[in-house]
This record gives structure tokens, sequence and C-alpha cells, in this order.
């Protein structure tokens, strides 16, 4: 099965993957998990890719947040793409594949809102970087840049872990100190509902969700993966990716 991870690598890079990484899933069979289901029974391997938010994003003057915002919903498309056409790559050879969508679908578990694979601890078993304070993946050539996706696949593939594994500074706290709701705590802990109460905002969710009758008929799950996604959601904090030294290039 060398051959076969060198050649899935080769797609995810050739279509624009920065990096590229494979963890078996019985390595983080946790992460492929919703509410205590596996997401696919016989699954073998999972292949795991970032994509990078320019380091322009991080440094303009004007309008960080929206150009943030932008970015990312322009790259959680193309990396969902990319996605589904990995899949489609392994099960013509044979394998039947999962994609591993970056942002949605999302299920709460309150105070948490979980994607239905938990990519950020896969990331960091697959060796495309360490565990930031903050919660989300630092990598070595792209500090907290990085946006996940992933396949799921009963493919048995194995590929040598990537170079990216990087260990957060532990006497940094950049990202501790920038936060302006103290949504990160010093022992690693994070308070996902704080942090996205203050970090994102999305008018239409906003709207429904205080109607009474459509939360009852609908559901918060439903309304939160229908009027989330699309670029819905605006991010209007950035701090703690922004806070990250590793972020920025000394080229």
């Amino acid at each position: 099965m060398a051959n076969l991870a060198r050649a899935i690598k080769a797609f995810l890079e050739k279509r624009g993957a920065a990096t590229v990484g494979i963890v078996a899933s019985s390595e983080v069979k946790d992460a492929l998990q919703v509410r205590g289901t596996s997401l696919m029974e016989k699954a073998q391997s999972v292949v795991c890719f970032g994509f990078a938010v320019p380091e322009g994003v991080f440094t303009t003057p004007v309008l960080a947040e929206a150009q943030y915002w932008r970015a990312v919903s322009m790259l959680y498309r193309q990396i969902d793409f990319l996605s589904i056409d990995a899949a489609h790559f392994l099960e013509a050879q044979g394998y039947q594949s999962l994609p591993l969508f970056t942002c949605f679908p999302q299920y709460t578990d309150r105070p948490r809102y979980i994607g239905a694979a938990q990519l950020v601890p896969i990331a960091v078993a697959a060796g495309l970087g360490g565990l930031a304070k903050c919660g989300l993946v630092i990598a070595r050539d792209f500090g907290l840049r990085l946006l996940l996706g992933g396949i799921l696949t009963t493919a048995p593939l194995k590929l040598q872990k990537s170079s990216q594994t990087i260990d957060c500074p532990p006497d940094c706290m950049k990202c501790i100190d920038a936060c302006p709701v103290e949504a990160i705590s010093q022992s690693g802990k994070i308070d996902h509902e704080r942090c996205l109460r203050h970090s994102t905002k999305n008018p239409l969710f906003a709207e429904y969700i205080r109607d009474k009758t459509r939360r009852e008929e609908y559901g918060f799950d439903l309304l939160l993966n229908t009027l989330g996604v699309e670029d819905h959601s605006m991010y209007t904090c950035i701090a703690c990716v922004k806070a990250c030294p590793q972020n920025y290039s000394t080229r």
C-alpha cells in the first residue's frame, strides 16, 4: 500500500494541499465517532491534509477579520471539494472512502460544537503539527494558518510522518493573552461556547433561534448546520490565531 499512499499524497498536493499525513484509524478512533457511533466500522486509515491561509491576511492593517472570513470561506469550499475528489480516487482503487469535511456538519454537545470528525487530533496524530494552547494545530512552516480536511478509508495506507510536527513553545502565552474574552486557559482548556459567541456572528441563525416555534420544529443542530454553512457566519475576532509568532516566516 506504499504506492497508493504516495499516490493519494501526490493527488492532494497537486491540487493545492500544503501538507499531507496518514494515520491508522485505530489510533484516532475517538475522533471518528459521533455520540459513540463510528463513522465507518471497517475503516483502516485516515488521510489528513491542510491548506494554508496566506500570511498577509494576518498582517493587513484594515478589515483583517473580514479578509480572514473570506479567505477561509473560499478555502473551506476548496478543501471539501478535494476531500470528495480524493474519496472518489480511493474508491476507484477499490476502497470505500468517506470525505471528512472541514467545518460542517456539526452537532452540539454543549458547551462544545463538534464536527462529524474531530480533525485537530487526527492532524496531530498524522504528523501535520502539534497541539497549540488555543486548541488548533500548530505547524512548523505555517503556525496556526492551516485549515484541515480529510478522508476516512478502508485502504490500509502507510506514509512517513510529515515533517511539520512542532511543539507549542511552553513559555509562549501570546494566544492566551490575546483572547479578549479569556476563553483559553493556561491549562489548555478551551471554552468553545464563549469563544464562538464572541468570534462569530450569524444574523440568520440569531433571528431563527429566537423564534421558539421554529427552534422547536427544526431543532438547534439543524438550524446550526443549515444557517451556518455557505458564508452565513462571519468572523469578528481572530485574535488568538493572529497572535501566534509561528505564523510568520523569516524568508
